[in-house]
C-alpha cells in the first residue's frame, strides 16, 4: 500500500503574489475562469499533471478567501485591543509615549539617512599592512 506524504508550506499570512495582485483593484476572474496560483514548493519536480494542478490551485484558492478573512479579523483584533492598551495610559503618559515615538522614528530616519552616504560615499583604497599578505 502506498504511502503519500504531502509537506505544505506555511505562507505568511497567506498572501501570494495572486493575491497582492487581487488587492490592487485588478478584476477578479469570472465564474469560467480557470483557477491560477503557485505550485507549492517542490511540487513541479514530483510531476504533478494539469489536472492535478487546477484542482491544486482550486484548493488554494479557496483557503486563500478564508485566509484573508482571518487577517482581516486579526487586524480588527490588534487595532481594538491597541486601542484598549492606549485608552489605560494617563493623558501625560499618552503625551510621553508620542514623544518617544516620534524620537524613535526621527532616529530611524537618521540611520537610513547615514547609510545611505556611506554606500553612495567611495571607499579609500586599501593599503596592506607592512609584514602582512603580500608584502615580502
Amino acid at each position: 500500500m502506498p504511502v503519500t506524504i504531502l509537506a505544505i508550506e506555511p505562507v505568511a499570512f497567506g498572501q501570494t503574489a495572486q493575491s497582492k495582485t487581487r488587492r490592487r483593484g485588478d478584476a477578479k476572474p469570472g465564474p469560467a475562469a480557470k483557477p491560477r496560483g503557485r505550485l507549492p514548493k517542490y511540487f513541479g519536480k514530483v510531476g504533478v499533471s494539469a489536472t492535478q494542478k487546477q484542482r491544486i490551485y482550486s484548493i488554494q484558492a479557496m483557503y486563500r478567501k478564508r485566509i484573508e478573512a482571518l487577517n482581516r479579523q486579526l487586524e480588527d483584533l490588534r487595532s481594538r485591543e491597541r486601542k484598549e492598551v492606549l485608552e489605560a495610559l494617563t493623558p501625560l503618559q499618552k503625551q510621553r509615549l508620542s514623544e518617544l515615538i516620534r524620537m524613535a522614528e526621527l532616529a530611524r530616519k537618521a540611520r537610513l539617512r547615514a547609510r545611505k552616504q556611506r554606500k553612495s560615499s567611495p571607499k579609500p583604497p586599501v593599503t596592506p599592512k607592512p609584514g602582512g599578505p603580500g608584502i615580502r
